[in-house]
């Protein structure tokens, strides 16, 4: 499957509600791998939030210092879906979204210790960044 390189924005969890909805604003064309560094504080996480205009795909290519806990998941009607999860230091999530909707790479950091986290993401045309 050949994917086109878009950037990224990234959110730090801050554990709070937004007060608006953000607005998804589409993703700049990239001639380089799209990536994204973060240090994942103890009890805190990094989610890359994404907009998909139907059944398209992303893959996030992650590698950390110490295995995360990590999910793809969606929020319809309020509610929580994880679509995918495991736990790891390394490795390439693939995923299509079932429909079109916004979808959620979440790396969860419950160690004693903060964690480097390194993403590249690819995803098809059609799908968007959530804007913060």
């Amino acid at each position: 499957m050949c994917f086109s390189r878009y950037a990224v924005s990234l959110l730090v969890l801050l554990g709070c509600n937004r007060a608006a909805a953000p607005t998804p604003t589409p993703l700049a064309n990239d001639s380089h791998p799209s990536h994204v560094h973060s240090i994942v504080e103890v009890g805190r996480g990094v989610e890359i939030n994404l907009v998909f205009d139907g059944p398209h795909a992303a893959t996030a290519t992650f590698r950390a210092e110490s295995p995360l806990e990590w999910n793809v998941h969606s929020h319809p009607d309020g509610g929580v879906v994880v679509h995918q999860s495991g736990n790891a230091a390394d490795g390439a999530i693939q995923f299509r979204a079932p429909n079109a909707g916004t979808f959620s790479f979440l790396w969860k950091n419950k160690t004693s210790g903060p964690i480097a986290l390194d993403v590249d993401l690819d995803t098809e045309p059609g799908v968007r960044r959530l804007s913060e």
